[in-house]
Formats: structure tokens, C-alpha cells, sequence
């Protein structure tokens, strides 16, 4: 690892599990971080970072930028920069839909990547899509190392990152609606929805090991645990 300071554009929900992975994965790398509102840079600063509203700031004293806002604020976020800051630096980009093409037409002399990782950075448990237009990069390394800190990583074509987006960064709400249908069910049967709750996570978690450690397909699970005229056969027809 060569780079000794990262920047974080937009230390929202997202940018603020980057930043308190990385205080734990490399406590040697200065984290600069930037924020809209009061709350958002005060949650920064208590996670170890060093705080401003002035992006220009950020990107100024940082080696690799994260910019982790919202595709409709980038506008807003490029002209408060000025545009010679960018310049050798290494950039990646959490926004979704912004392609590599634009980001390298603005963002001039920069090394680009784009990533997506999901809202399970919070534990330490993302999957992370990382895509580039250079496969010869000097970043690339320090990029993988980054996100590492967040969970796994994948390099990915830029063009499989909106299936992504919908599969990896909207998954974790389609994962969690399957649980809160499978609990509210038990307790329409009469269990308590606490016992539920957690019977129903160790049960998904159980599962997953299983596929893992296995390495079969999850139609053979299905098929090895539905009977002739079973409970999982008419479960399986109400799906």
C-alpha cells in the first residue's frame, strides 16, 4: 500500500461505514472527510476522521477520493472543486448510473474506478463490485485493499454494475422483506414473533453455509427437504 490519505466525499450512510472500516483496517492512513449537514460531519469526526463541509479541502489533502453522494448532488459537488485539484488523483465513485466515460471527461487527469458496495459494510460483510476503464492502474491495488475493508470484493465489467446495483445494493431490502414475511407468518401460526425473529436468521444462516460448504445448487436443497404431499411442496406452490 502506498497511498497515506483517503478522502470521503459525502460521510452519509455509506460513506461513514467506509470510513469506520478503514480507522479499523488501516489505522495508518489519515481519512479527510466531507458532509452537508451538521450531524453527518460530527458522526465523521467521533468515527476518527478530519472534517469540512469544503470539498475542495478534502480532495486537496487527500491521495485516493471517495465520492460517496448522491448522483443529482455531483453537479453541485464538481464546481465546488476546482478542476485541477482532480488531477492525479486516484477517484472512485459509489454513484450509481454515472459511468466511467463522464467521470473521466470531468474529472480530468484522474485515475477512475467505479464501485458498489451494499449497506452490509456496516458489519464488515459488503460485496463489492469494482470496475474500471484502465486495467493497467496504479490504483488498482490500493483500491482492492480499500474495499477489502468492507468485505469482499469483485472486479466486475462496468457494464454488469446495474444488474449489480439491483441485485447486491438493493438486495439487503429484498433479503430483509423475505425475513419479515417468513417471521409474520410463524406468529400468524402462533409463535412469538422474538423466538421467530431469531429462529428465522439462524435458519437463513444455516442455509448459506450450507451452499457455501457444499457447493451445490440451491434446487437440490430445495428438492432434498420437499416430500410427496408435504408441508414444503404447498409452501413452495403458495411462492
Amino acid at each position: 500500500m502506498s497511498k497515506s490519505s483517503i478522502g470521503v466525499l459525502g460521510a452519509g450512510r455509506i460513506g461513514s461505514a467506509i470510513i469506520k472500516a478503514l480507522k479499523t483496517c488501516m489505522p495508518e492512513v489519515e481519512i479527510y472527510a466531507s458532509g452537508r449537514r451538521d450531524e453527518t460531519i460530527q458522526k465523521a469526526s467521533e468515527l476518527g476522521a478530519l472534517v469540512s463541509k469544503d470539498n475542495a479541502y478534502v480532495v486537496s489533502n487527500s491521495e485516493l477520493v471517495i465520492i460517496s453522494v448522491k448522483p443529482h448532488h455531483f453537479p453541485e459537488l464538481y464546481n465546488q472543486v476546482p478542476r485541477e485539484l482532480w488531477s492525479g488523483k486516484t477517484v472512485v465513485s459509489i454513484m450509481a448510473g454515472v459511468k466511467l466515460s463522464t467521470l473521466s471527461k470531468v474529472l480530468e487527469g484522474a485515475e477512475i474506478f467505479r464501485t458498489m458496495p451494499n449497506i452490509n459494510a456496516l458489519v464488515g460483510r459488503s460485496a463489492t463490485a469494482i470496475a474500471t476503464n484502465n486495467d493497467i492502474t496504479s490504483g488498482k491495488i490500493f483500491v482492492e485493499e480499500v474495499f477489502q475493508c468492507l468485505g469482499s470484493v469483485y472486479w466486475v465489467p462496468e457494464e454488469y454494475l446495474d444488474a449489480w446495483t439491483s441485485l447486491v445494493g438493493s438486495g439487503p431490502a429484498f433479503m430483509t422483506e423475505i425475513i419479515d414475511g417468513l417471521v409474520l407468518g410463524a406468529v400468524a401460526s402462533g409463535m412469538s414473533r422474538d423466538i421467530a425473529y431469531r429462529v428465522v436468521l439462524d435458519m437463513i444462516e444455516g442455509t448459506v453455509k450450507l451452499l457455501k460448504e457444499l457447493r451445490i445448487h440451491p434446487v437440490e436443497i430445495r428438492d432434498e427437504v420437499t416430500t410427496p404431499a408435504g408441508t414444503t411442496i404447498r409452501g413452495l406452490k403458495i411462492l
